[in-house]
């Protein structure tokens, strides 16, 4: 009996090879976003957060702090922006904490892959997710 040989994706020095390394962190990433389709109000959360935190502060509060809400919105827009981006910093932060405590980076180390990958490849599917905020 014959065994094939793939190439391995770990040098021989024990590291991963750069290809490799990006290679695993797509693959990360595309676990992270097809994790949406079990969840698709994730991006109805990611799309609405901005759009009712600019309604909120411009026409709620808006009127009140500088008179027009035209003139409190060109003030207040950068700092929405600012807050939304922290936002979507923290489930990032909170999807990490749910790996660790169930497991999943546990068994991602056995794995022959770039210690990097889980971590990258999480921050670009939550990149990924709020570009796609951002354009709705």
């Amino acid at each position: 009996m014959t065994a094939s040989t793939a190439d391995a994706p770990v040098a021989a020095g024990g590291r991963v090879r750069p290809g490799a390394g990006l290679r695993q962190t797509a693959t990360m990433a595309w676990r992270s976003l097809v994790a949406v389709k079990h969840n698709p109000l994730e991006l109805v959360d990611y799309s609405i957060t901005p759009i009712m935190f600019v309604f909120l502060f411009t026409y709620v509060l808006g009127g009140q702090m500088a008179g027009s809400p035209d003139a409190y919105l060109t003030y207040a827009l950068p700092g929405i922006i600012v807050q939304n981006t922290l936002f979507m910093t923290t489930y990032t932060a909170l999807a990490l904490n749910t790996d660790l405590t169930k497991g999943v980076f546990d068994r991602l180390r056995s794995l022959p892959i770039a210690r990097s990958a889980p971590l990258i490849g999480r921050i670009t599917a939550d990149l990924a997710k709020h570009l796609w905020a951002r354009r709705s």
